[in-house]
């Protein structure tokens, strides 16, 4: 009998740390359906779990529909980011950004040193739907020797 109230104990922890896993991913502050890619310096990198974040001093952004970007009216060039000219903000904005943990970024040939505060990058992710915020998550994003990491591939 105490065996089986174990058994039933476990599985019982387990499905209830399954919501709660799913709400730690969720996209529900972006507007999914926004892409925006952003251009800047590495201001900040904690490369640490749960996730890598980062804050960039953006200077351009490009925003556009994810439908456009699929259907081809947005021209993108070969890397997979916008081939047309950016907005060039009046004042640089402080952009934090959320991406994959390290273990994913490792898995991919990237280190923390790949990852140089005060080296232009460029982002892409999705838009937040509070407009006021300056947060975004990483879909795409390049250093400044060129080097890309898309987590989408995985």
């Amino acid at each position: 009998m105490n065996r089986r109230f174990l058994l039933v104990s476990a599985a019982a922890m387990i499905a209830a740390a399954v919501p709660s896993a799913s709400a730690h991913h969720s996209h529900s502050d972006f507007d999914v359906e926004q892409m925006i890619t952003v251009y800047g310096k590495l201001v900040s990198v904690r490369f640490r779990n749960p996730h890598v974040r980062m804050e960039i001093e953006v200077t351009h952004i490009f925003t556009r529909s994810l439908s456009d970007e699929k259907s081809g009216a947005i021209e993108m060039d070969e890397n997979g980011f916008p081939a047309g000219e950016p907005v060039t903000l009046d004042e640089p904005q402080i952009w934090k950004v959320s991406g994959p943990s390290p273990i994913d970024w490792t898995r991919d040939g990237w280190r923390k040193s790949d990852l140089e505060e005060g080296a232009e990058v460029t982002l892409t992710g999705f838009v937040p739907k509070d407009e006021g915020k300056q947060y975004t998550t990483v879909n795409l994003f390049m250093n400044a020797d060129g080097k890309i990491y898309d987590p989408r591939a995985y």
